[in-house]
Formats: C-alpha cells, structure tokens, sequence
C-alpha cells in the first residue's frame, strides 16, 4: 500500500508551515508525488526528506543553499563534501568567538560589580597581547593599535 499525504498533513507530520514546503518545492529539494483537487501530494520518502531539511537546518544551522549542495550528491555542481567542511570551519569560528564572548561577559560579571568594564586592565592586557589575526577574528573595524599611554587606539 503506498501512503500519501497532503501538503497540510505533511506539514503538520514534520513540523513544517506549508511555507516552509511550497520554498523547499520552490529550490527543488522536495516534490510531491501528485497533485490533486489542488493539493500537493507527498509520499514518505518526501516527507523523510522534509524532516531531514528541518533536521539539518536546525541541528546544522544549515542553510537551503548548503542542504540542496548536499542532497544532490555528486550530481552538484561543487562538491556536497566541501560544502560540509566549510560550513564546519564556519562553525568552529563561531564558537571560538562565542566563548571568547562567554569569557569577557563572566570577567565582567564578577569582577566589575561597582566599576566600568570598559578600561579593565585585565581585557586591555589580553587585547594588546593577542596576535593582530585573532584581534582580527574578534573586532570588526580596524586592528586596534597600541597608544604612547598604553591604551588602545583605533
């Protein structure tokens, strides 16, 4: 027996807004199975990869463009591989900067309770002895720059 669902049942089966299936449709990573009485029609591997798409876009943080890259397979027009490995550099970027924004925010929380963090020379040590890349990584604009008075300039 081959089962189908409807785009509403499918939607509410995988936890998805019928939106989020028509733009999955819409960049080819799903299709339905048919379409009847004007609904779109969806069988279980449809559905499976509706999930998989939800899965990897939250547990991921994938974006569409990434998850079709992968689901394609060798049929894509870079290769699916890549596509992970640079997204897992992104990744680890993003936690380095994370948890060096866990540890400023700790800092300040227990050792600037009647003080300004800003000029705490426990940070303004850290900043002028990290190397110019990683200061790079951290703030945007331009590299900052040690003063005559051992502040920081920009």
């Amino acid at each position: 027996m081959h089962v189908q669902a409807s785009l509403k049942t499918s939607g509410s089966d995988a936890r998805l807004d019928a939106s989020a299936i028509r733009y999955c449709e819409e960049r080819c990573l799903v299709q339905p199975v048919s379409r009847r009485s004007g609904r779109c029609w969806y069988g279980p591997a449809e559905i499976r990869r509706l999930a998989i798409i939800q899965y990897w876009q939250r547990t991921g943080l994938m974006s569409l463009e990434e998850i079709g890259d992968i689901l394609a397979g060798p049929a894509a027009t870079r290769d699916w591989t890549h596509t992970v490995q640079e997204h897992i550099d992104t990744l680890r970027l993003q936690a380095e900067r994370m948890s060096a924004a866990v540890d400023y925010l700790e800092h300040m929380l227990s050792h600037h309770h009647d003080s300004p963090a800003d000029g705490c020379h426990h940070h303004e040590s850290r900043i002028l002895h990290m190397p110019l890349t990683t200061a790079e990584k951290y703030l945007p604009g331009e590299p900052l720059r040690p003063t005559r008075s051992g502040s920081t300039d920009r």
